[in-house]
């Protein structure tokens, strides 16, 4: 697959391509789908105000497709954002991501949405990414189920890289998109 697919769009895919994932992993990985956990010795120690770097409305376009990623200020113990992408005009994906804090770990909670806003089977949902590493303006996020997915931002004055690996049988795939700062 091209590298440059959008990152929303190479998400799709893969969350299609493990629907196998069982929601269960998830959630014996995390303690539960109810308040973030962060139980992860591997948790990276953070606090909310870190990840202000993703703010802002970012698009990518490239052909036909278009991603847009928006999202609003820390306020309070998290960041929200959304995401909506658009092919040969059609909406394909929507998503509503939260990244929320839990003790003294971060947690990111991704929901997706096909066309119609008609919601993924939850099995399909890769659980919960917990934040591994976090740095100046960029941040890496790991869930724990049978499938690794590993998504990586990284800001650069009015850039914004979305990176994601995902682990399957001891083969990794990288989907990579960069996005625009829509002033």
């Amino acid at each position: 697959m091209n590298r440059s697919v959008s990152f929303f769009l190479a998400a799709t895919v893969f969350l299609l391509y493990c629907g196998e994932c069982r929601a269960d992993s998830a959630q014996e990985a995390n303690g539960s789908h109810g308040a973030p956990g962060g139980n992860s010795a591997e948790s990276a120690k953070a606090n909310i105000e870190q990840m202000s770097f993703l703010t802002g409305k970012w698009r990518a376009a490239e052909g036909d497709e278009i991603t847009e990623e928006i999202w609003g200020s820390v306020e309070g113990d998290s960041i929200v954002g959304h995401c909506h992408s658009v092919q040969n005009s059609k909406s394909t994906l929507y998503e509503l991501i939260a990244i929320l804090k839990g003790g003294n770990a971060l947690v990111m909670r991704i929901k997706h949405f096909k066309n119609g806003f008609v919601p993924w089977d939850e099995q399909a949902e890769p659980g919960d990414l917990s934040l591994i590493k976090v740095a100046n303006n960029e941040a890496t996020f790991q869930n724990r189920s049978k499938d690794t997915v590993t998504i990586h931002y990284k800001r650069t004055d009015d850039k914004l890289t979305a990176d994601v690996t995902v682990l399957r049988d001891g083969k990794a795939k990288v989907f990579s998109s960069a996005y625009q700062l829509v002033k």
